[in-house]
């Protein structure tokens, strides 16, 4: 597409980013001022004075390089507003994600669109780890505070560590709804939040849809999904323009994403791209994921492919193990990996390392090495 010009807007760690991505989107909202690119960091804004009335965010760069979608903010609003729609009305959002990303811009945009300000988790961008204790900090005030619903947007990650204590886990209780975004939730961590009271719904989306546009497993109104050539393509208002330097959409994003319909509900398979040779054949990360994603012992798994001298590359799954720990992290680590083997094949034994939670960059996402693709998938 044709690439305009975008002053960027420096965006730094912690309350202070959202002050600014919020006074910038309500201006933008209002008409007083052109659109902007979102980047990390701190300094005054650069570039023109006047841009076509849009946002650009940089994708996480989890899959691939990180590329420009530029985003009008006609698809901002279609998103925000379909998206309260279908968790109930409008109200806060507490903002716990990145406002450079996706998710955590429609934190802001939602809470404009209510008529209120949005409330930041001190954290975000990296200016603290995320913890019960500073989830506690952040949501309690704002539930105090407010009659009506309150809302909020998390990674798998998150919603782990917020289980893990008893006083996070009922102040998330309190939440009208939950969106839980940027990567599978398994089973088990599903069935884990549902009984500690937990309203979760699981988005399925990117930068390049307008974040989440499915909304477990159901498309918003008005947003298409067309399953083609195994691949999920997804149409509507919500979609951005294009990326910086890239071709334009045209209202149509085609995903990566392998996904099949199932009782009427859209079920995404993994990336069609995550694809590693070991030893001259080819091993399908997302097959690997999806049969440790569905075991009763794990709750989250990222699945990755290493270098190897010996075969090119090899497949290493990372899982964390459901409560309790397992008593011999080894035999379970061994357990993972036959079940690999006998669903899919011996070609797909993974190594399998036990931990206590997946690293994550400032997204929330996992932040392990993989190998290259392309694509923000998952966003609330």
């Amino acid at each position: 597409m044709h690439e305009p010009a975008f002053p960027s807007l420096p965006v730094p760690a912690g309350a202070a980013g959202l002050s600014v991505v919020t006074a910038a989107l309500r201006d933008l909202l209002a008409g007083r001022r052109g659109g902007f690119h979102l980047r990390p960091g701190t300094g005054p804004e650069t570039g023109p004075a006047a841009a076509p009335a849009a946002v650009v965010i940089d994708t996480s760069g989890s899959t691939g390089l990180p590329r420009g979608v530029v985003l009008p903010v006609a698809a901002l609003t279609a998103s925000a507003d379909a998206g309260v729609a279908a968790v109930g009305e409008p109200g806060p959002w507490l903002t716990a994600l990145p406002v450079t990303s996706i998710g955590g811009l429609l934190t802001v945009l939602r809470t404009l669109r209510a008529g209120g300000s949005p409330t930041a988790w001190p954290g975000i961008g990296g200016a603290l780890p995320f913890t019960a204790a500073t989830f506690r900090q952040a949501a309690a005030p704002l539930l105090r505070a407010t009659d009506g619903p309150v809302y909020i947007s998390l990674v798998t990650t998150q919603v782990h560590r917020i289980l893990q204590d008893e006083a996070a886990t009922e102040i998330a209780s309190r939440f009208h709804r939950i969106l839980v975004g940027g990567s599978s939730l398994s089973p088990a961590l599903a069935e884990r939040a549902a009984a500690a009271g937990l309203r979760v719904t699981t988005t399925y989306g990117s930068s390049e849809t307008g974040g989440g546009v499915v909304y477990d497993g159901v498309p918003l109104p008005g947003v298409g999904v067309a399953i083609e050539d195994g691949l999920a393509r997804i149409s509507g208002p919500t979609i951005a323009a294009g990326y910086l330097g890239g071709p334009a959409f045209a209202g149509v994003f085609p995903s990566h994403d392998r996904a099949e319909w199932r009782d009427g509900r859209l079920v995404v398979l993994g990336r069609d791209d995550q694809v590693i040779q070991t030893g001259g054949r080819k091993v399908s990360l997302a097959a690997i994921q999806r049969v440790l994603m569905d075991d009763p012992r794990v709750l989250d798994v990222a699945v990755v492919g290493e270098e190897s001298a010996e075969w090119g590359q090899v497949a290493h799954a990372f899982v964390v193990a459901a409560p309790p720990p397992p008593a011999e992290p080894a035999d379970l680590a061994e357990h993972l990996a036959a079940a690999v083997v006998a669903q899919v094949d011996r070609n797909h034994r993974p190594r399998v390392s036990v931990v206590a939670e997946l690293p994550t960059g400032t997204t929330g996402k996992p932040a392990l090495r993989q190998s290259p693709a392309g694509g923000d998938p998952g966003a609330s």
